[in-house]
């Protein structure tokens, strides 16, 4: 089986963290084609990487993906089924990483901050047919004919263009699949201010998204906190001590959550810098499902135009990969 490799980045971004990993597979070289997209639109990046690919599977890492050895062993086997268009797995946080950011890692992979998105930051469970809230798009392989069927990325929405992506896969009939063992590695946000940036994107992704396949029951879950934000912003105005329960269970919920971490890592300031964390996250990730309703129904932002360069760091039929 043939995986071209693709990876987006800016102009002038970095690619050694996913090249010396992928120096590193167990995989037959001459089985591996690499793709650099350079430019400033990464759905349309990855839209034009796709365009010149020639192998069976395009595999979509991030210029900081670290890929494990095995992954192209690991994904290969679930591709025998015809009904199969995508597979990925977890991006964990390397050993590497600052305590502060093991601990934006630990408030990613939390199911009470993440719910069932917090599968796509660590070893979640068995591997088991899955959906957009557990995969994430610098860890995802498909079929290149099913891709390009299915029209691609949909380059008006950045973040959130492979969620899209995947849900008109599996309305198709195909199947995504989720695999643990399938997993890299990649560095978490550095400081808070990355952090609130981090979760306005993916709020603002997430408002962008809807407003193209329309709300439905099915993803309430992902506008939790923007009913949280709203229940914040009101406490100030109503003295009822009953109004303040929920606040309450939440504050139970976020340190019962960091007792855990806090057992698991046997760091006591864990305890007490978790639920900030998850405050962080849930409000960003509300004012960013704003930003994304304000940006589309009342400024009515348009896509950039992409300017973008398609470079084979490799082709297939060679052994050394950079």
């Amino acid at each position: 089986m043939l995986f071209s490799v693709v990876v987006p980045v800016r102009k002038d971004g970095k690619i050694d963290a996913i090249i010396n990993s992928l120096n590193k597979i167990n995989y037959p070289g001459e089985k591996v084609e690499i793709i650099v997209s350079y430019g400033n639109q990464p759905s349309a990046q990855r839209n034009r990487a796709v365009d010149v690919a020639l192998g069976d599977i395009v595999y979509f890492f991030d210029n900081d993906s670290e890929a494990a050895p095995e992954i192209f062993n690991v994904v290969k086997k679930h591709f025998n089924d015809p009904k199969t268009a995508g597979v990925g797995g977890p991006n964990l946080t390397p050993f590497g990483d600052t305590f502060l950011q093991h601990c934006f890692g630990m408030g990613l992979a939390s199911k009470f901050a993440n719910g069932k998105v917090s599968a796509r930051y660590y070893k979640a469970g068995e591997m088991r047919e899955s959906n957009e809230a557990e995969l994430i798009l610098c860890n995802l392989c498909m079929k290149r004919d099913v891709y390009l069927k299915a029209g691609g990325l949909n380059e008006k929405i950045y973040p959130n263009e492979e969620n899209e992506l995947m849900n008109r896969l599996l309305e198709s009939g195909y199947k995504l699949i989720y695999d643990p063992e399938a997993f890299i590695y990649r560095s978490r946000r550095k400081n808070f201010k990355a952090v609130i940036k981090q979760h306005l994107n993916y709020g603002r992704g997430r408002m962008e998204q809807t407003l193209i396949e329309g709300f439905n029951l099915s993803n309430i879950s992902f506008f939790i906190p923007l009913f949280f934000l709203f229940y914040i912003l009101s406490l100030p105005f109503l003295f009822n001590i009953f109004y303040y329960l929920p606040l309450g269970i939440y504050l139970m919920f976020a340190f019962g959550s960091s007792l855990g971490w806090t057992v698991e890592t046997k760091k006591f300031p864990v305890f007490f810098l978790m639920p900030f964390i998850y405050l962080v996250m849930h409000i960003s990730y509300a004012f960013g499902l704003i930003w994304g309703f304000y940006r589309q129904k009342v400024k009515h932002v348009e896509p950039i135009k992409p300017v973008i360069e398609v470079v084979k760091m490799k082709e297939f039929g060679t052994n050394k990969i950079y």
